[in-house]
């Protein structure tokens, strides 16, 4: 077979971003800091928590009803 070379050409664009930074608080550890409008949290550990707190009771109850599943099967 005859092998085909490929020439690629590569451009290189440079773009920026002009973000209006507001202050704000963070409503999980409190802190205060300058984020964008929609950043809701000062942290990924803080939108991580958050997110933990959220789904808290749904992660309590898929839990519980596989200890139950566990529990009666070996009986």
């Amino acid at each position: 077979m005859k092998q085909v070379e490929h020439s690629h050409k590569v451009k290189t664009v440079v773009v920026e971003r002009h973000y209006t930074l507001v202050t704000k608080t963070c409503p999980q550890c409190g802190k205060v800091f300058e984020g964008t409008k929609k950043a809701k949290h000062c942290s990924q550990a803080c939108t991580q928590a958050a997110s933990y707190a959220r789904h808290a009771e749904a992660r309590r109850k898929h839990r519980r009803e596989k200890y139950r599943a566990e529990k009666h099967g070996k009986r």
